[in-house]
């Protein structure tokens, strides 16, 4: 963290997707609902709440933390 915490727009960006989220992946509307793969929803999963950690803990040192899930089209 030495080096983002000296640049003037520091960005931390995850990417993940919607397989790794728990209200998707319980909801049997969902279409990410019939994906059961343990170790992949687990790690997505995972960076998720490794990125709300890190968006958290490094607010206050004015670093952004950010997930993208590149594969999701916007809605319109």
């Amino acid at each position: 963290m030495p080096l983002l915490s000296r640049s003037v727009a520091a960005r931390i960006v995850n990417l993940s997707n919607g397989l790794g989220s728990l209200t998707l992946n319980s909801n049997p509307t969902s279409e990410h609902y019939r994906f059961k793969l343990p170790a992949y929803n687990s790690s997505k999963a995972a960076v998720a709440m490794l990125t709300i950690v890190y968006a958290t803990k490094l607010a206050s040192q004015k670093i952004k933390a950010n997930a993208a899930d590149p594969a999701t089209p916007p809605r319109i």
